[in-house]
């Protein structure tokens, strides 16, 4: 029996909708060898870590604390809920994927009263629609996927949401796992309570690491709500924070090779420019587009004003036979639909500093078959 490995070694490009394919040099950096969580070294590092991040994300010094959370998205956004939702809290999960179906079924098991404004894969609710549930009824959250890599489709009307969130007095929770560098985000300017995001996406850096934004009004409402009852250990967001401000520590022990990536990845980010890596995304998307339909693909969301600028989703049957084909054929990773649409989509990951010509190559390739 050979080495398990051996198979790894043989995909040549990585095109999923995350993890990506991973810059050399952001890999030698996770090669390194790790140090000690607990010395000033570390300090430095965790604290450069977020100051890069709040400026991808949007967040102005003094308007709230980026932590690292040793996991993945899903355990970041378990933490959130864990932290601000009782039994009693009124909770509204806008839902048109996979994805926010997840978000539901995290929140429902800690509120009790939990409503879900749901459309069809491949559209978007409307921001009316959330305004009418928003302002007729008294929630306390309101949470969504920011980009649906399950259907391609993004919602980018982020910023008015979180106006009349606020407005409401609801906080509100954003997973911008997807959209996080290839969507503009602002959380400051546009009062976005949390965000949620990981480093393999459109950062390009390994997975493993959960990355959590909360502005002064939801570390107030995580305190307040800490005051009545207790969250697991690993879960407690004001330790957290209270450790990265006093010690420039993570309370846990990290994935310090992660953090090595996730650094050089940002700081290859802000070589390049947060504005035009964010334009890169969208002159990409649109090429990638209009080459797709052009070899006759069917694009899945029709509405091209909220089609995703991450990942590409195609209609195509049969996609669990093709996407293996592909992989053992050409030694390229692209991804099949998601639970029920799984033989029913293919998903092309487009995001971070992936080579346009790659991509177009999948294309080529699919539409071939």
């Amino acid at each position: 029996m050979g080495d398990l490995l051996d198979d790894i070694k043989k995909i040549k490009k990585i095109l999923l909708p995350g993890p990506i394919d991973i810059e050399d040099e952001v890999l030698r950096a996770a090669a390194i060898k790790p140090i000690s969580h607990r010395i000033p070294e570390f300090s430095s590092l965790y604290l450069e870590i977020t100051r890069m991040y709040d400026e991808l994300v949007g967040l102005r010094r003094g308007d709230g604390e980026t932590i690292l959370a040793p996991g993945s998205a899903t355990l970041g956004l378990d933490m959130v809920y864990a932290n601000l939702l009782t039994e009693k809290s009124r909770v509204l999960v806008v839902k048109y994927g996979f994805f926010a179906k997840r978000l539901e079924w995290m929140v429902r098991r800690y509120s009790r009263s939990v409503d879900v404004l749901e459309t069809a894969p491949g559209t978007l609710p409307s921001l009316d629609e959330i305004l009418g549930r928003v302002e007729n009824r008294e929630y306390s959250v309101v949470t969504m996927v920011h980009n649906e890599t399950s259907t391609g489709v993004t919602a980018r009307y982020i910023d008015e949401l979180a106006r009349i969130c606020r407005k409401n007095n609801a906080i509100f929770i954003l997973d911008a796992v997807s959209s996080i560098g290839a969507e503009e985000l602002k959380a400051s300017d546009w009062g976005i309570d949390v965000v949620v995001a990981a480093p393999q996406k459109a950062i390009g850096a390994p997975p493993g690491l959960a990355i959590i934004t909360l502005n002064k009004r939801a570390i107030e409402a995580v305190e307040a709500a800490r005051r009545h009852r207790s969250v697991p250990y690993y879960y407690d967001i004001p330790m957290y924070i209270r450790y990265k401000r006093e010690h420039g520590w993570i309370p846990t022990t990290p994935p310090t090779n992660n953090m090595y990536a996730l650094y050089v990845a940002l700081k290859k980010i802000h070589r390049y420019g947060i504005d035009k890596f964010i334009e890169m995304h969208k002159k990409r998307s649109e090429k990638i587009y209009r080459y797709a339909e052009k070899k006759g693909l069917k694009i899945f969301p029709e509405n091209n004003e909220y089609r995703s600028r991450s990942v590409l989703v195609i209609e195509k049957n049969n996609a669990i036979s093709i996407v293996d084909y592909v992989k053992k054929k050409y030694g390229i990773l692209i991804a099949t639909g998601v639970a029920e649409m799984a033989d029913k989509l293919i998903r092309i990951g487009m995001m971070g500093f992936m080579d346009e010509g790659g991509i177009k190559k999948a294309i080529d390739i699919v539409s071939a078959l």
